[in-house]
């Protein structure tokens, strides 16, 4: 059990600068040019380090040190990120998020991730250093606490337990507000009426309230995306780049929770089975990094996540033979089938069209 009673805030203020983290580099994925972008960067990686050094979390805060000597050096030679440089910093946040998990978890990290640590120090032209062996003191002083404190986001973190509790209480003051209502106009006392009215007023404020505060914008969980994307594209010998829009539509964060998974399984298909390779692609007169693009759009009273690719599409004659090949409709049934009842196939489990099972895919999960 930790004792320290330090670390539960200590996680939830490192979720929040890894989430920034996350957005800022989602953002240099497209313009790796974007100073003020990178600089925020800069000042999230340094926040976590400060944090991470108080805690002794020693691997935490020497990564971001190194990261800081990398950033640094960028900044001060004014030029745009490299791809190389670019793959660091998305590799090394999705470090640091495992770190941070084994802080919440209190567990020591066993892995040894040093190549890592290594990369970085080397594109920043500076010599390796033993975690635990140094300081902060050496460190860039790039900002004054009240500078860290300003760089936070001012959203913070709670539990939906206790937001659920709130709605319920808020439901249960409007119940009796409505009583109120029923015994004002028996008593037909213009003094209370008037007082309920301005109860009726600010209860209604508060329910909408209270129902926001549910709501998170689906950036949140889009600005994840770009490092799953290009650690799929690595294991495929791929290249492909993730184009996110529509951060700012807001959702219910119960249901942001239960699309995550349905939304990496579509990526995780595009970048599979519908991005070529760069020299497929090249041979066809397309660019050789591949496209994804992720948005989202109200309509109405209803949001829209869309997933699309510039990839070669579903080849319909393919998952008809394979359906028919592995039992999942006769021959005669096959040939009888749309297209788009073809492509519907794809949503049973079981079928897949890859020809072995990889880490990526081949499972047959379905769609």
């Amino acid at each position: 059990m930790d004792s320290n009673p330090h670390r539960e805030l200590f996680v939830q203020e490192a979720q929040e600068i890894l989430e920034r983290l996350s957005h800022c580099l989602s953002v240099l994925e497209q313009t790796p040019e974007d100073e003020p972008m990178l600089r925020e960067v800069y000042r999230a990686t340094h926040t976590l380090k400060s944090m991470a050094a108080t805690m002794n979390l020693r691997r935490t805060a020497d990564l971001c040190h190194s990261l800081e000597s990398l950033l640094d050096r960028v900044l001060k030679e004014s030029l745009p990120l490299t791809p190389s440089q670019l793959d660091i910093l998305f590799r090394s946040a999705d470090q640091l998020e495992r770190l941070t998990r084994a802080a919440e978890g209190n567990e020591e990290w066993d892995e040894t991730k040093e190549s890592l640590l290594e990369e970085a120090l080397h594109a920043a032209g500076t010599e390796a250093v033993t975690p635990g062996s140094r300081s902060d003191a050496g460190a860039p002083r790039v900002e004054s606490r009240a500078t860290a404190v300003q760089a936070r986001t001012t959203a913070i973190r709670m539990n939906v337990r206790r937001l659920d509790n709130l709605i319920n209480l808020t439901g249960e003051l409007l119940i009796i507000r409505s009583r109120l209502r029923t015994l004002g106009a028996a008593l037909n006392a213009p003094a209370l009426k008037e007082t309920i009215d301005q109860l009726h007023r600010v209860s209604d404020s508060l329910q909408r309230e209270v129902l926001q505060a549910r709501m998170l914008p689906v950036g949140s969980v889009f600005d994840r995306f770009s490092a799953v994307v290009r650690d799929l594209a690595r294991q495929c010998g791929k290249q492909v780049r993730l184009v996110v829009s529509g951060h700012e539509i807001e959702l219910d964060r119960t249901i942001l929770d239960d699309i995550s998974e349905p939304l990496i399984h579509l990526l995780r298909n595009a970048v599979f089975y519908g991005i070529e390779s760069p020299a497929t692609r090249a041979e066809l007169g397309k660019p050789e990094t591949g496209t994804i693009t992720l948005s989202g759009r109200r309509e109405a009273d209803r949001v829209v996540l869309e997933v699309d690719d510039d990839g070669k599409g579903i080849d319909v004659d393919e998952v008809r033979s394979v359906a028919v090949g592995r039992g999942f409709v006769s021959a005669d049934q096959a040939q009888g089938l749309s297209p788009q009842e073809v492509i519907g196939l794809l949503f049973l489990p079981g079928l897949s069209t890859a020809s072995a099972v990889t880490e990526v895919s081949g499972r047959g999960v379905g769609l």
